[in-house]
């Protein structure tokens, strides 16, 4: 007889931020294809004469291995902005 909708038999499910084992072995692969090609693909690179595009590459390319930052919200309030100059004030004053 199947599951009921919405249960299974592992309530627990998959550990969160685990991948997938075809995910892995993707990206197993990939590493292993760039890894056997890196010295070619650095002669493409310096082939390249216009500056611009090589950078645009370089950048491009970094995102696949450099984390990507994330916007920070700053509260500005008047709160915030009293407290801080609260704070300065105090710090003055202890030198």
């Amino acid at each position: 007889m199947p599951q009921p909708k919405g249960k299974t038999g592992n309530p627990n499910g998959r550990p969160k931020g685990s991948i997938n084992k075809s995910t892995q072995k993707i990206r197993l692969a990939y590493a292993k294809l760039l890894e056997d090609n890196i010295e070619k693909m650095q002669e493409d690179l310096n082939s390249i004469d216009k500056p611009e595009l090589r950078l645009k590459l370089l950048i491009d390319m970094s995102k696949f291995v450099v984390p990507a930052l994330s916007s920070v919200n700053i509260d500005a309030s008047e709160i915030a902005r009293s407290s801080f100059e609260d704070r300065f004030k105090e710090m003055a004053e202890e030198e």
